[in-house]
């Protein structure tokens, strides 16, 4: 044994290794009244490590208590802050011990973690991984923690900040190996501030996995990036050539193919369900106050939060368990779901995450006890056994991708359980189904909306399951819902909204096809309704309330009043199959178009189904026409501008409408409206335009821009990327933060991420630019292209747009969509809803650099004397036709000023001036959301 104890700073310069001085193991124990520093590597050769200082920092250099025959343990406390590199007990395969040691961190202060913490076992002996416990009073930031073996239990991981936040930039891992035999440890994270997590694997081949369990005061979010990469660096690692059905590609990612699949049946189950291996997870804070329970009563005994952790944790214990403890209440009179034991298991039980990998491929599926999470969910067993239960509860809102706890062969389904206290529930597919047992229940409670996507509760021999939903202020919209047995035995379905509407998917689909002129009123309310229902399921957001036709007319009066313009809303739904009804007669149509305004009677027209066919071929037609430069004849445009405007406009007129906000289904999502054609004019000149999801989703109050500054970020430079460049961006960038508009400019490589987060966060921005390529090609990998990465769509929630004050207007300035895919389509009509934002502006095609520097110059231009965001658009757009805005002499030449173009765009033009008032270059921009 060493021990070294100074009353001030202990340094060590020198490297410390046992077995170069003939000794098997040395125990080291280290004592200063002041701080530790450690510059050099140290190995016990086995013994302990100890110590204990006012800090500690060992940053760049490794501490091992790895030894031939034994392994010790690193116990590290400090009254302030430890900051570390490598700390390893890694047993190799001649130790005598019977696990790996463990590794116990606490830290008056923060703590650090610049690389790898593992307790893990060497080669293929059967012994456990050790036991890993972080402990801070503040903030706690981790590189990649791991306590691995493949022949025997995952050691126990539990992180603790008392006063602050956890992040994770690397993975956090129990036992993975796929051929483990064994049990994944228990993980365990606690903050009162924020957790940031990647992958999260507690995972084995025969056996059980360990609990997950997190606790958070503000939110979870676990991004798993890409757990496909881990599966890569364990192929490259542990397969060879043995592995069949897996290829290595140039980029660096994994191909696996069918024949691999047979060989994991996980991985076979997995892409038999059509589940990704990649995702996100977020998991909402845990603090509101617990409303009353309505009736029916949730059931007897929910899950509530583990316990708080002790402030201490003696480095001889390995952290245990956290059971829940369940409120005393009565059950309903159709039983829900038992929800899990309240004491520690004997053994761990199992938690299936599906981007996790968490499931036990032999054994039966566990518990999986979390607060809400937005990925997918396992807790079924592959073969024989029963499905574990899920059970989420939160204080705020539960957002969830598919739940499983199906179980395939002899065996009983798992329950499904998902509690949100004050806030939502939204889920994709609910699976509890079993095939040679008896389904598994599923109950659902919020105190808001709850939205799902199919429920199956359904068996082949057994007794099915009971389905309870139950939203005390909110609707339920949920898919279809099987809880039938083929031996008669069908479960119960009860579905509760005492304040909303209860939707399912045989209503949703009667809405679309059927109107009745009689009862238009209630028609549009059904129609906003369904349109509002198939947005929130795509992009996993559900609406609280939907709105009445009283709410929208109220809406569209008190906007006219704030603002002296006058709005209609114009459904335009096309359907081979709409049957329009009234007055005794009864005929099918191909397109219902139905006008609300403020003040009148909604108003029905439509074409007969004959002309169906010619209007569909009509869209792509159109389509070509505004972006073929060499076009001036607009007879598509015209068609389709007497189709959809003409037999309404008399009713527009009559009303003094000025603003026209277009809600409609697939096919006319991406139509380019401000250039429909009449014949002399386009619709833009005569009206301003917006394209909305719903009136329900779109947010309708009213607030001036005048004195909001602009963040603007932009992107010329694409060598990287192997995209076009965009030379055009720096003078746009400037235009508009100095010229035209006041706000804070980054360029190119200022242009990442973290810097948009952080200005946002800093200054709160009401308005924000980004002139940089996005591709809308797909819902699901839409993004925006910034310095650092490829940002997604969906990862724009994590800027937090959305919070108040809301972001009022987002400008992408050179995007493109798929036009012609349903999917994209959609996408794009969502993008305001999707984001977060109250109002988008972005460009159905990616428009030459000349035309969107003439488009945006203009519409900042015309933002500072407009009264509403549409208004401005539209004088944008007549500024071009008209001709005033247009490049003449190597400048962009507009009312408020002359730009010099950059010499890539001189070039491009060959000493020619540029005429801008083709629709092309103006009609493809489209404000999303509202128009105020």
């Amino acid at each position: 044994c060493l021990t070294l104890e100074a009353d001030n700073d202990i340094v060590i310069n020198q490297p410390i290794y046992a077995y170069f001085h003939g000794i098997d193991s040395l125990n080291l124990w280290l004592m200063a009244g002041g701080n530790i520093d450690i510059n050099a590597d140290i190995s016990t050769g086995g013994g302990y490590f100890k110590s204990n200082s006012t800090n500690f920092d060992s940053q760049g250099f490794r501490i091992s208590a790895s030894g031939r025959y034994t392994v010790g343990n690193i116990n590290i406390s400090t009254t302030e802050d430890i900051t570390i590199g490598t700390l390893s007990t890694q047993r190799r395969s001649s130790s005598t011990t019977p696990s790996s040691g463990s590794i116990i961190l606490d830290a008056g202060g923060k703590i650090t973690a610049l690389d790898d913490i593992y307790t893990r076992v060497r080669d293929d002996a059967k012994a456990d991984g050790g036991a890993i416990s972080i402990t801070a009073n503040d903030d706690i930031i981790i590189t990649t923690i791991q306590s691995g073996t493949s022949m025997g239990d995952g050691g126990d991981i539990i992180i603790l900040s008392r006063e602050g936040s956890i992040t994770f930039n690397g993975a956090v891992l129990s036992s993975f190996p796929l051929e483990q035999v064994g049990n994944g440890g228990n993980i365990t994270l606690i903050a009162p501030k924020d957790i940031f997590t990647k992958e999260i694997i507690s995972g084995v081949a025969e056996g059980n996995a360990g609990n997950i369990t997190f606790i958070a005061d503000n939110k979870i979010k676990i991004n798993p990036g890409n757990l496909a990469g881990y599966l890569q660096y364990y192929f490259r690692t542990h397969c060879n050539d043995l592995c069949e059905g897996v290829e290595f590609d140039d980029d660096g990612s994994t191909t696996i193919t069918e024949e691999f699949f047979h060989q994991f049946p996980a991985f076979f189950v997995a892409q038999e369900k059509g589940w990704s291996l990649t995702g996100s997870i977020i998991i909402e804070g845990l603090t509101p106050p617990q409303p009353q329970v309505p009736e029916p009563t949730p059931p007897a005994n929910p899950p509530t939060l583990p316990p708080a952790q002790p402030d201490t944790i003696a480095d001889t214990t390995t952290p245990a368990p956290l059971p829940p403890t369940p409120p005393d209440t009565t059950a309903p009179a159709t039983s829900p779901p038992t929800p899990p034991d309240t004491t520690a298991p004997a053994t761990p039980q199992n938690i299936s995450l599906q981007d996790f990998l968490d499931n036990a491929i032999a054994g039966t599926g566990s518990n999986v006890d979390l607060s809400s999470i937005n990925w997918s969910i396992v807790a079924s067993t592959l073969f024989s056994g029963n499905g574990g239960d899920v059970n989420l509860q939160a204080q705020g809102d539960i957002q969830t991708g598919d739940q499983d706890t199906f179980a395939p062969q002899k065996g009983d389904g798992g329950n499904i359980l998902n509690i949100s206290e004050s806030d939502k529930v939204e889920t994709g597919n609910l699976n509890a189904s079993a095939n040679e047992g008896n389904a598994g229940e599923v109950y659902l409670q919020a105190l808001l909306a709850i939205a799902t996507k199919n429920i199956n509760t359904s068996t082949i021999t057994g007794i099915g399951g009971d389905v309870i939903v139950i939203s005390k202020e909110g609707n339920i919209q949920t898919e279809v819902i099987d809880t039938r047995s083929q031996t008669n035995q069908d479960g119960s379905t009860n579905l509760v909204a005492p304040k909303g509407r209860i939707i399912t998917a045989d209503l949703l689909s009667s809405y679309i096809n059927q109107i009745d002129q009689q009862q238009l009123e209630e028609t549009v309310e059904l129609l906003d309704e369904s349109l509002t229902v198939e947005f929130t399921r795509k992009f996993g957001k559900a609406s609280d309330r939907i709105l009445s036709i009283t709410d929208i007319k109220k809406m569209l009066d008190t906007i006219a009043t704030e603002t002296g313009q006058k709005p209609a809303v114009i459904y335009a739904i096309a359907h081979p199959d709409i049957v329009i009804e009234g007055e005794g007669i009864s005929f099918e149509s191909s397109l219902a178009v139905i006008l609300l305004t403020p003040d009148g009677k909604p108003v029905v027209k439509s074409i007969a189904i004959e002309e169906f066919s010619r209007f569909r071929s009509l869209i792509p037609d159109f389509r070509r026409e505004v972006n073929n430069l060499k076009e001036k004849k607009w007879s598509a445009a015209q068609e389709l501008y007497q189709m959809l405007i003409t037999s309404i406009e008399p009713d527009l007129q009559a009303a003094g409408i000025d603003t026209l906000l277009f809600s409609v289904n697939d096919k006319m999502r991406s139509l380019p409206f401000a250039a429909l054609y009449d014949g002399k004019q386009f619709l833009g000149e005569k009206y301003q335009i917006a394209l909305i999801p719903s009136v329900t989703l779109t947010n309708a109050s009213y607030e001036s821009l005048q004195d909001f500054p602009v963040l603007a970020m932009g992107i010329s430079d694409f060598n990287k990327f192997g995209f076009d460049p965009l030379p055009a961006v720096p003078v746009e960038i400037e235009a508009i933060t100095k010229q035209l508009w006041q706000g804070s400019a980054f360029l190119n490589k200022s242009s990442t991420f973290n810097n948009l987060q952080t200005q946002h966060q800093e200054n709160t921005y009401r308005l924000i630019h980004l002139a940089t390529h996005a591709d809308f090609s797909s819902t699901k990998d839409a993004y925006i292209q910034l310095w650092d990465r490829k940002l997604k769509l969906d990862s724009m929630r994590e800027l937090k747009l959305y919070d108040q004050p809301q972001v009022e207007l987002l400008v992408l300035s050179a995007c493109r969509t798929a036009i012609g895919n349903e999917e994209a389509e959609m996408g794009f009509a969502g993008l305001a809803f999707r984001t977060g934002v109250k109002t988008a502006l972005a460009s159905l095609w990616e428009v030459e650099d000349n035309g969107t520097l003439g488009l945006m110059t203009a519409f900042y231009t015309q933002l500072s004397d407009s009264k509403t965001k549409a208004e401005a658009l539209q004088k944008a757009q007549l500024a071009m036709i008209r001709g005033e805005v247009q490049v003449v002499d190597g400048q962009l030449q507009t009312s408020s000023g002359s730009f010099p173009l950059p010499p890539d765009l001189l070039k491009q033009l060959e000493g020619k001036d540029l005429d801008l008032s083709h629709p092309y270059y103006w009609s493809g921009f489209t404000l999303i959301g509202s128009p105020w």
